[in-house]
């Protein structure tokens, strides 16, 4: 006998996928969210031209729209914080629902008004610290709120260290290194510096090395979301993960704060490498205070939100190095003692290391004459770096910012915020050696400027327009020792575990030749954006353009300062360089092709500049799905041969829709699952319009 399968997930599927759809408006994303819903009455029919009310409750500022012919109401382009929204219709009772909008959220809030004349208030909010997918949009995303910001533990109090509670989230191989590209992390397996960093709706990327530009002081940021799948078309520039952070603003009552957060390696004990090899405990201290203040300058219209934090940590390193004995240099050249004239070598303080353990047996001086495998080549010299030791990098840095925000009537808004960032770095902690004046710190000066006016045209028209100024400048400088060649020998550099052996010059050790300096200069950007929200019927429009300029003025001393290696330790004491690179000006010359004498420097500043323009439109309405006839038949047939249990719809059912299903005067369809979908198919027999259901987006 032939058996026959029913599968039932395509007949699931098919009415996942039915093509007959209703819109719901919502917005399009950005730093600014909405809150959109639906009102209905006690039998589930909508409600149209009820008033709906919005009103901040941190500054006062109102909004008024009515409900469109199909109940629904929105709100776009608002700014992260509490509202109150109150529904108004003839004939029922007011509405009151009490809301947290979080940045770049879009929050629905619907309403069932009763008959009568009471006032019913609901409370919703967003989730915190939780991965959500986002039903209007299917947007993946983490919030992170002010106060997970604040108590959640950060030992740097670096918002972006928070990030690893996104979905996704790792961290990158690059992370805590020299070279950490983006915030150090690796979203949903892309690369860590794919990411795009935005403060306030704007700009915030350091272009050169992927990392995040402007830093704000942690008690200034209102909130912050980590964006990492589906963006909306407003969205690029990150295939990992966007960070949107806002500042905080003022609100009608005065608020503030202080603090003081101190690490000290008194309260610290000492590491086993340091004490495997007698060293003392290494110290640190860091010292992170600040405020912040907040308020009204006038009640209702200007508000002023203000933040400065100081950070200066003090830590050093215990490190190792070897260089040339005197017995060693007075064997060898004068070529060679004339480097040592110059930049003397340190005294030595530790073990020396002999030409018989290093192997080498048959030396000869300058003079011809063996070298004894006896004599002592090289002695460990160790001293203190400033490196993280347990505090952070070691550091003074300044954090100011400063926002105003006014409201210049309901309809009309603006704000403005300035921030400053000043990092200085200690002497050593780029390029460090034991040889005096070799030692090099690096200095970063960031400024941010951003001003947003947003404007309601007509309760369906809102636009937000944004000008941002973003500059970055970063420093790495020489030290007090000129362009000098950077001297080594590769047969020995990395010979010691315990150091390396070293010669004079920038970025001397193993694990940092070639690094080049002096390097930085500043970048400057300059972004213009402005986009147009429009709701006509069911759909939400959203329209926006901006341009983009980068002036990326540049410094890169990529070997400025030559590399000078005698390969040999005999050519070290015949004083012979064997490889010998150093940069040139080409003349036109392209690589493979001969340079002729006299050789000159080229120009190590580059003046480069980057225009983009950009723009984008969608339709963020919210559909709802409606079941095709046929389609809608099939099931029944399917679910009446199979039974509904084993069909499972009573588990999707809010899902598809099908608890809503209203006939054609609005009344709610009792009954199973099966009599419902039955309802539409019929439904669908006698008129074109499809049906109100509550819907998901596919």
């Amino acid at each position: 006998m032939k058996k026959t399968r029913h599968v039932v997930a395509p007949a699931v599927a098919l009415c996942l996928t039915l093509l007959a759809l209703t819109s719901v408006p919502t917005q399009a994303q950005s730093f600014t969210g909405s809150i959109s819903g639906a009102v209905s009455d006690p039998s589930g029919a909508v409600v149209s031209n009820a008033t709906v009310t919005l009103t901040a409750l941190a500054t006062g500022q109102t909004r008024a729209v009515t409900t469109n012919h199909a109940g629904e109401y929105n709100f776009p382009s608002l700014p992260p914080g509490e509202y109150k929204i109150r529904i108004a219709a003839f004939g029922f009772t007011t509405g009151e629902i009490s809301a947290r909008l979080a940045v770049a959220q879009q929050l629905r809030a619907d309403a069932q008004l009763k008959v009568g004349t009471e006032t019913e208030t609901v409370n919703i909010s967003a989730g915190e610290g939780e991965v959500t997918t986002d039903r209007q949009n299917a947007e993946l995303s983490t919030l992170l709120t002010g106060r997970q910001i604040t108590e959640l533990p950060l030992i740097t109090r670096n918002p972006y260290d928070l990030i690893t509670l996104s979905g996704g989230a790792t961290d990158g191989p690059d992370r805590g290194s020299g070279n950490q590209r983006g915030a150090g992390f690796a979203v949903n397996g892309q690369r860590s510096q794919s990411a795009n960093f935005m403060l306030d709706g704007g700009e915030n990327n350091d272009t050169f090395t992927s990392l995040p530009g402007q830093t704000v002081p942690l008690d200034a940021i209102q909130e912050f979301r980590v964006q990492t799948s589906d963006f909306t078309a407003e969205f690029g520039r990150g295939a990992g993960y966007v960070a949107n952070v806002v500042t905080r603003s003022g609100s009608n009552i005065f608020h503030g704060s202080a603090y003081e957060f101190n690490r000290n390696s008194a309260l610290a004990a000492n590491d086993s490498f340091s004490n495997a090899n007698g060293f003392p405990k290494e110290f640190f201290n860091r010292n992170q205070f600040g405020f912040s203040a907040g308020g009204p300058v006038i009640k209702d219209k200007t508000f002023f939100f203000g933040s400065a934090e100081w950070l200066k940590a003090r830590s050093s390193v215990n490190t190792g190095f070897f260089t040339p004995t005197p017995q060693l240099l007075a064997l060898t050249s004068a070529a060679t003692q004339s480097i040592f004239s110059q930049f003397a070598a340190p005294a030595i303080t530790g073990r020396t290391v002999t030409a018989a353990s290093l192997g080498f047996n048959n030396l000869i001086d300058a003079g011809g004459n063996p070298i004894d495998p006896n004599t002592p080549l090289f002695g460990r010299v160790t001293t203190t770096v400033p490196r993280d030791a347990g505090a952070g990098s070691p550091q003074n840095t300044a954090l100011w910012t400063l926002r105003l925000d006014h409201n210049f009537s309901n309809r009309t808004s603006l704000f403005g915020r300035y921030a400053y960032d000043r990092e200085e770095a200690l002497t050593g902690s780029n390029s460090f050696s034991p040889y005096q004046g070799f030692n090099t710190d690096s200095k970063n000066r960031n400024q941010n400027l951003t001003l947003q006016l947003t404007h309601t045209w007509s309760p369906s028209v809102v636009t937000e327009s944004r000008f941002v100024y973003n500059r970055l400048l970063n420093e790495q400088p020489l030290g007090s020792a000129p362009v000098t060649p950077t001297f080594l020998i590769s047969d020995v550099i990395s010979r010691q575990t315990d150091g390396d052996t070293v010669l004079p010059g920038y970025f001397a050790t193993a694990g940092t030749l070639g690094n080049a300096i002096p390097f930085g200069g500043p970048q400057n950007l300059y972004q213009w954006y402005s986009s147009l929200s429009y709701q006509r019927g069911g759909h939400e429009l959203k329209f926006g353009a901006q341009y983009l300029q980068i002036r990326d003025n540049r410094a890169f001393g990529a070997f400025e300062n030559a590399i000078a290696d005698f390969v040999t330790l005999q050519d070290f004491i015949n004083g012979n360089v064997q490889d010998y690179e150093i940069a040139v000006d080409p003349h036109g010359q392209l690589p493979g092709q001969a340079l002729n004498a006299p050789f000159t420097a080229p120009s190590f500043t580059r003046h480069f500049r980057y225009n983009e323009a950009a723009w984008f439109g969608e339709d963020q309405g919210r559909y709802v799905v409606a079941a095709a006839p046929h389609l809608a038949e099939e099931i029944v047939e399917r679910a009446r041969l199979l039974g509904e249990d084993f069909l499972g719809l009573d588990d999707v059912e809010p899902e598809l829709g099908l608890d809503q299903v209203a006939d054609p005067a609005g009344a709610q369809v009792e009954g199973g699952v099966l009599e419902r979908l039955h309802h539409v198919a019929a439904l669908h027999e006698t008129q074109v319009s499809p049906m109100r259901g509550r819907g998901r987006v596919l």
